[in-house]
């Protein structure tokens, strides 16, 4: 029996944290990445997770993504309302979801972001969730940090946690 093929379509968006490369399925948005991972990396990650797709250069499929992100960093779009193509399961994909309606401006922490996601005491387990996210600024891990305020990590780089954080008015300690 054969697979339908699945077209992942993707680009970037040029920010005001660097370079982001962008992936959607014809299901969602499906990857979002720094330019802290080269795109072999991007594109690897896109083939462990989409075994059986083609991969195509399409600016034009990628254009809701591409004007919601540069809307978000515009401070005209604060919040994500596009479909999710989002590769995760059980409380990985609970803890993505419940952190994707954490309100722009606002912060939680990682227990907090535990008990949205159904599991109070899984602290740690947001956190690694958070760690392998897929969809950078979409899905805002930035808003997570420390039950004392502390900044806490980021995969996309402390710097550029603290300057999506300061850009959305959140406080934090360094």
């Amino acid at each position: 029996m054969s697979r339908e093929t699945l077209e992942i379509n993707y680009t970037h968006l040029d920010t005001p944290v660097g370079k982001l490369m962008i992936g959607s399925s014809e299901r969602g948005l499906c990857k979002v990445s720094f330019a802290l991972e080269v795109d072999a990396e991007f594109f690897s990650w896109l083939e462990d997770h989409f075994q059986n797709a083609i991969f195509k250069e399409n600016r034009k499929k990628s254009d809701p993504y591409l004007k919601a992100i540069d809307g978000y960093f515009g401070g005209k779009v604060r919040r994500f309302d596009f479909k999710l193509d989002l590769i995760a399961k059980g409380f990985r994909r609970n803890a993505l979801l419940a952190l994707s309606k954490v309100p722009y401006g606002k912060a939680v922490s990682y227990g907090e972001l535990a008990a949205l996601a159904g599991s109070p005491r899984a602290a740690r387990a947001a956190g690694s969730a958070c760690a392998s996210n897929p969809i950078a600024i979409v899905i805002p891990c930035h808003r997570v940090i420390g039950t004392g305020g502390g900044i806490g990590g980021y995969g996309g780089g402390l710097h550029h946690k603290r300057y999506l954080l300061k850009m959305e008015g959140i406080d934090f300690k360094e």
